[in-house]
């Protein structure tokens, strides 16, 4: 079995799990992604929250700038969570006002709490989507790539996994979030 010298630690809090797209689906996609270019992905214990007013949060316009109190009440909840590693929220549906229906993720957070709510409606490729996003990653146009800008349903499918850069990578090597295995 290969070893990876660092590794992204994923702490699932489970609000609603999905039948459509299994989180254990998408953490496999997420390892396909980025162990390419020598990045594990590690998931922690998952721990599971009834917080039933917070299974469909508003994320506003899913921004740093605007977190939402909904996102803020979801984001309080950080047992176990240490610095480095990212709190993953699946949630039933992630509302965004404005847009027609839910959004499969958002990866808004709080300084100092790296974090993603992920919804019922995700891809196989949200996930990484969105932890790339918590890493630094922007959208970019181009659907063979992660970070599409189009959505994740527009990856081709099936695999290869979708790429990143050594731009991309640089970023999430400098994003601190990255930690030795």
């Amino acid at each position: 079995m290969p070893t990876y010298p660092e590794r992204i630690v994923l702490r699932p809090k489970v609000l609603a799990e999905s039948t459509l797209m299994p989180i254990g689906t998408m953490v496999r996609a997420m390892k396909s992604v980025y162990r390419q270019y020598g990045i594990d992905v590690f998931v922690q214990p998952r721990e599971y929250l009834t917080l039933s007013t917070l299974r469909d949060p508003n994320v506003g316009t899913c921004s740093r700038a605007a977190l939402t109190s909904d996102q803020l009440a979801l984001f309080a909840h950080r047992n176990d969570v240490e610095p480095n590693e990212i709190a993953v929220y699946f949630v039933r549906l992630a509302i965004y006002p404005g847009v027609s229906g839910p959004i499969a993720g958002c990866a808004a957070h709080p300084p100092g709490k790296p974090s993603a709510i992920i919804s019922t409606i995700a891809t196989e490729w949200t996930l990484a989507h969105e932890i790339g996003h918590v890493l630094g990653l922007q959208h970019v146009n181009d659907n063979t790539r992660l970070m599409t800008g189009n959505g994740t349903l527009s990856i081709p499918h099936p695999p290869p996994p979708p790429r990143l850069t050594i731009n991309e990578l640089a970023t999430i090597r400098a994003s601190g979030l990255l930690v030795p295995t």
